[in-house]
């Protein structure tokens, strides 16, 4: 064997060694990501329980009940480095409003780490049953007592007399958000006496079914600075959207409510 083939083999084994190498690294990086991954699904679960036990404790007063959270979006870490969560999703479990019952589901965008600082922007959806909507109403004084939900529109009954006679009339009404009010305009009107009606949209005319017309201060029930931007009424329950922009979490300003006029 002459002695210039034997320095061509160390190459070879250098070779090998770096390939050794390579691979041991490729597998470390592989498993840092893994614990990049699981680390950041522990801190995402903490904060998610922490956020929510926060917002449980900032809950205005007569509210009550729990609240889940869910952070979306990219890695935790790098969000909480960046200063600001980019969605947060909150959804109440078992909520009641002075006792009455509240489906809630929250999307907050733009949320800070700093939670003495507004979120940029929140779309919220309330649910509540018919004898909560009716409540409210009747707390209102142009409201009228005993509303029953339909699909789009309220129906109520309001008493009329006519020639000494004591008649009612059957209402149907489409609500229609103007500003911080929701006004519910008649669309049809029955006039019953006894066991007998008949429809008396089309002789009241356009013009005196609108004068049948009353408004609801919506601002009263929501956050000052909210405001609503969709009503959506079935059969024994009606769904609010609610948006705000610079929205404060904290219970002083969840519990501040807007008005009217």
């Amino acid at each position: 064997m002459s002695s210039a083939a034997q320095p061509a083999a160390r190459p070879r084994r250098r070779g090998r060694a770096l390939g050794r190498v390579a691979v041991v690294l490729l597998v470390l990086l592989v498993l840092l990501g893994i614990g990049a991954v699981v680390a950041d699904g522990a801190l995402r679960s903490y904060a998610e329980d922490r956020v929510a036990e926060d917002i449980e404790s900032e809950l205005p007063a007569g509210v009550e009940g729990n609240v889940d959270v869910t952070i979306g979006g990219a890695s935790v870490i790098l969000q909480y480095l960046s200063g600001s969560f980019e969605r947060v999703d909150l959804v109440g479990r078992g909520l009641t409003v002075n006792g009455t019952p509240l489906d809630a589901h929250i999307r907050a965008t733009g949320v800070p780490a700093d939670r003495t600082k507004p979120v940029e922007r929140a779309v919220g959806r309330f649910g509540i049953d018919e004898a909560a909507v009716t409540a409210l109403l009747d707390a209102s004084m142009d409201a009228p007592a005993d509303v029953a939900l339909t699909r789009g529109a309220v129906e109520y009954s309001a008493p009329v007399q006519l020639l000494g006679i004591e008649l009612t009339y059957d209402v149907t009404a489409e609500p229609r958000i103007d500003g911080d009010t929701v006004v519910f305009t008649p669309t049809d009107a029955a006039l019953s006496a006894g066991s007998g009606s008949f429809d008396v949209g089309n002789l009241l005319g356009e013009e005196r079914l609108a004068s049948l017309a009353f408004p609801v201060c919506a601002a009263q029930y929501l956050p000052e600075g909210a405001r609503l931007t969709d009503l959506d009424l079935e059969p024994g329950r009606a769904t609010a959207t609610v948006e705000a922009e610079s929205l404060q979490l904290s219970g002083d300003a969840l519990g501040t409510v807007g008005s009217c006029g």
